[in-house]
């Protein structure tokens, strides 16, 4: 909000523990963060959970995204 952080030429953006994030609150302030970056970047979005609130920014903020899902039970 202050300006001060310049994200016009970002060219990846790494958002890691979404989950962890939104249920702290923070999904107002990367709604924010994501409306001011470029267009033209990559995002990597790390979550160990995949609620409803993940789920809808992905398919809001992100073109053609790809799920990797890893299963710690299966040897």
């Amino acid at each position: 909000n202050q300006g001060t952080v310049k994200l016009n030429q970002l060219e990846v953006l790494v958002l890691d523990e979404a989950d962890r994030m939104f249920d702290m609150g923070f999904l107002p302030d990367v709604r924010r963060i994501l409306k001011a970056l470029p267009a033209q970047r990559q995002t990597l979005l790390f979550s160990a959970t995949f609620p409803d609130d993940v789920g809808k920014l992905t398919r809001e903020f992100l073109r053609q995204p790809v799920t990797v899902k890893a299963n710690h039970d299966q040897p």
